[in-house]
């Protein structure tokens, strides 16, 4: 992708002529647009020449990427067609979009203008448009939110795992290859990796090696059981408080902080995250010093309670989805048992909560959370 400087000064626009643009660009920059969009061809002397060769090139490569776009994107295509204007709901993430699939074009080297879509290549959608890419648009936008609800449920997954996942909530008739295409169109338009070992991750998961090798402990787990309104809930990685924990979380962030109610809501959302993908505490409270604010003892007291009770409800990547209480119940039913008896004479409301009371776990024997570590070097720190 060619780098863009995109500032508060830059203005979107669309309809210029591709050729246009394209003239406006010096020569090492059409070298770049070259190697962008993989355009070959040899023996291509003079500018104009090189212009010709790319114009013919784009156009081929737009014909098809269209097919590429989910439905949200398809209607923005249809917009700039009929009216021949960026619509005003047009955001940073439909920029993105198209800047990742190559609709997007600086008009000339200043990068104070950009072009999304030139005018010719909205010739070509107009062309193509109709009752079958209307229905492609809506079954990628179903795909991808199936596949980016699992990504952010499971962390990582493999390959045939997602695919049998993604079918069984799909009414879309999926072979190995629409669904390949399917993974290649999400990472274009959302930001998702296939590696090459058949590993299926978010670009926003980290250390994924990691995980890989958790998971492996775990062999007698499967991936967890999500309702398709779960997954598609789960594909939005801003996921809205919801559960018992994320609200007490939510309420104990308002009260310690000045902020409005959006930003904390953002704040929880990268706390449960941050817990999904097994991370310190002292990641969080960085995260909410750095967007927060100070930290005060008071809050630490009330903070690392409630850390450890939404950690052991969220689904963690390790665990293929599970929490850490049902990996317990799986693994240790009895001690499961006693655990729910134990803290429901305890607090009546029979939630398994083995981090903050009702068991004394050895620093050398297995972590009762389930993660298969010693307990001095997981929950026991």
């Amino acid at each position: 992708m060619i780098s863009m400087n995109i500032h508060e000064k830059t203005t979107i626009r669309t309809g210029e002529a591709l050729h246009k643009i394209l003239m406006s660009y010096t020569d090492k920059k059409l070298y770049e647009v070259r190697r962008q969009f993989e355009i070959s061809g040899g023996g291509i002397q003079g500018k104009a020449k090189l212009v010709s060769l790319l114009e013919g090139g784009i156009r081929d490569i737009f014909q098809k990427r269209i097919y590429y776009l989910d439905y949200e994107r398809y209607c923005i295509l249809r917009h700039i067609s009929d009216n021949g204007e960026i619509n005003e709901s047009f955001a940073d993430k439909d920029l993105y979009a198209f800047m990742n699939i190559g609709m997007v074009f600086e008009y000339g080297e200043t990068g104070s203008e950009i072009i999304v879509v030139p005018g010719d290549l909205i010739d070509i959608f107009k062309e193509h448009d109709g009752k079958a890419l209307e229905v492609n648009a809506r079954e990628n936008s179903e795909l991808f939110v199936l596949i980016n609800g699992c990504l952010n449920s499971y962390g990582l997954i493999d390959y045939a795992s997602l695919f049998k996942i993604v079918g069984s909530h799909s009414d879309i008739r999926i072979d190995d290859n629409r669904f390949r295409r399917a993974l290649k169109e999400c990472e274009a338009l959302h930001g998702m990796i296939l590696p090459e070992d058949d590993f299926v991750y978010s670009r926003s998961f980290d250390n994924p090696s990691y995980f890989v090798d958790e998971q492996a402990k775990f062999k007698e787990l499967g991936y967890k059981e999500f309702t398709r309104e779960q997954l598609v809930i789960n594909a939005d990685l801003l996921i809205k408080p919801s559960s018992h924990c994320s609200l007490r979380l939510l309420r104990l962030l308002r009260k310690h902080f000045k902020a409005n109610d959006e930003k904390l809501g953002m704040a929880v959302s990268v706390l449960i995250w941050n817990a999904r993908c097994c991370r310190e505490a002292e990641e969080s409270l960085a995260f909410i010093i750095h967007e927060l604010g100070k930290i005060t003892g008071g809050f630490l007291n009330e903070f690392m309670p409630l850390y450890a009770a939404y950690n052991n409800e969220t689904g963690k990547f390790a665990l293929k989805g599970h929490t850490p209480g049902e990996v317990m119940k799986i693994q240790y039913p009895q001690l499961h048992e006693n655990l729910v008896d134990i803290n429901a004479y305890g607090s009546g409301n029979g939630k398994v909560i083995p981090f903050e009371r009702g068991i004394r776990t050895g620093r050398n024997e297995p972590c009762p959370c389930g993660s298969g570590k010693k307990h001095k070097f997981c929950c026991g720190k």
